[in-house]
C-alpha cells in the first residue's frame, strides 16, 4: 500500500485511494489555535507586506507616469502582488483570509463566536498596525514617498480613495476577498504536500 508521508511530523496523510489519515488542515487548527504572540507576528507581516507592495506601487507608478501616461497603472498593477507572494511564501496572515476561512469554520459549527471575534481583532489590530509600520518608516522616515512626483502620486491616490462612492468601494472589495481567497487556497495546497 503507498501512502504520502508529513515530512515536518512524520504522520502518514493519505493512502492511494486519496482518504486523509490523522491530518486536519481545517482554519480551526491553524488560525483559532494558535498562540496570541503567533498571530500578532503574523498579522504585523501581513500588514507590513501589503504596506511594502502598495509603497511599491507607489514608487513604480510615480516614476514611469509622465513618459508612459497611463501604462503606468499596469505596471504598477504588476508590482503590488509582490506584496502578497511575499505574504504567502512567509505565511503572512491577512483579515481578508480569515475572514473567509474562519468565517466559513464558525458556519460549519467548528469554530465558536468568540473564537471568531478575538482572531478576527488580533489579525485586524495588528494588520494594521505592521502597514503603519511600513508607511511611516520607509514612506516618511527613509522618504520614499516624501519627495516629487512620490509625494503628489501618494497625496493623488489618498484623495482618490477618498473620494470613492461606497458602490465603487464594494466592488473592489469583492475582488480583493477573491485575490485572498485564492490565496488561502495556495497556502492550504502547500501544507498538504
Amino acid at each position: 500500500m503507498s501512502y504520502f508521508i508529513n515530512t515536518l511530523s512524520g504522520e502518514k496523510l493519505h493512502d492511494e485511494s486519496g482518504r486523509n489519515f490523522n491530518c486536519d488542515h481545517s482554519p480551526r487548527s491553524g488560525k483559532i489555535k494558535r498562540p496570541f504572540l503567533e498571530k500578532a507576528v503574523l498579522g504585523f507581516i501581513g500588514g507590513a507586506m501589503i504596506s511594502f507592495g502598495y509603497l511599491l506601487y507607489i514608487r513604480a507608478i510615480a516614476s514611469v507616469a509622465d513618459e508612459l501616461g497611463s501604462l503606468a497603472s499596469l505596471i504598477g498593477a504588476s508590482v503590488f502582488p509582490i506584496g502578497l507572494i511575499v505574504i504567502l511564501l512567509g505565511g503572512g496572515e491577512l483579515i481578508t483570509s480569515n475572514m473567509t476561512a474562519v468565517s466559513t469554520s464558525f458556519f460549519a459549527k467548528k469554530v465558536t463566536l468568540s473564537e471568531l471575534l478575538k482572531n478576527w481583532l488580533i489579525i485586524t489590530v495588528f494588520n494594521v498596525l505592521g502597514a503603519i509600520f511600513v508607511a511611516f518608516v520607509f514612506g516618511h522616515l527613509v522618504g520614499l514617498t516624501g519627495i516629487g512626483a512620490y509625494k503628489t502620486e501618494l497625496l493623488s491616490l489618498a484623495q482618490s480613495k477618498i473620494n470613492a462612492s461606497w458602490s465603487q468601494e464594494f466592488l473592489y472589495s469583492l475582488g480583493y476577498r477573491r485575490q485572498a481567497r485564492e490565496q488561502e487556497e495556495l497556502k492550504n495546497k502547500e501544507k498538504s504536500y
